[in-house]
């Protein structure tokens, strides 16, 4: 499930995973990053840590994604 989560999120960005997950601080790839985040917080039972691990961030990035995403980007 995950992968295809992220596989889909990815094709949309259109940005490959290693993209997503570099280091680099692109706005377009940290959309990418909260938009991945988001959805495998919503549709799985990952927890932030795990969440974080896929992304290679630690649980406070990710925690620090979906506070952005929610704020910004949902109404």
């Amino acid at each position: 499930m995950t992968d295809k989560i992220i596989q889909a999120v990815c094709k949309m960005q259109r940005v490959t995973y290693n993209d997503a997950i570099s280091r680099c601080r692109k706005k377009s790839l940290l959309f990418t990053r909260m938009t991945i985040a988001y959805f495998l917080r919503q549709y799985t039972s990952l927890s932030l840590t795990q969440i974080g691990c896929l992304l290679h961030r630690n649980h406070s990035t990710v925690f620090h994604y979906l506070a952005t995403y929610e704020a910004e980007f949902l109404f």
